[in-house]
């Protein structure tokens, strides 16, 4: 019976799109509390793009977690200045304040010049 059921599914075109979907998330899903708008960002550092477009090949995102508000920039180089520099314009954009980000994302945002 476990041959049969084998050999059905190595058959079987549907069986074989839909074999490997995962429904769960892959970690526990985390509480994303925020007081106020624009207190709290998150921000990303996606790259390297391949094939690079005109030169950029990363993209740095910032993610305001009370609103959902999303501001994105392509990076030629991933410096230190850049995204110092792209922080700063969201921050006084944004109210005109200091904004407070989200840890999750430091690891990845310790690059070298």
């Amino acid at each position: 019976m476990n041959n049969d059921a084998y050999n059905f599914v190595k058959r079987c075109h549907t069986c074989q799109v839909h074999a490997n979907l995962s429904h769960k998330p892959p970690t526990l899903l985390q509480d994303m509390r925020t007081p106020w708008p624009f207190h709290t960002w998150g921000l990303d550092l996606i790259g390297t793009i391949h094939p690079p477009s005109d030169g950029y090949i990363w993209i740095l995102t910032a993610t305001e977690y009370f609103t959902k508000w999303v501001e994105a920039i392509p990076l030629r180089k991933a410096t230190g200045a850049a995204i110092a520099n792209f922080i700063r314009n969201i921050s006084y954009a944004n109210l005109g304040s200091h904004i407070r980000l989200s840890p999750t994302m430091a690891p990845r945002l310790l690059i070298s010049k």
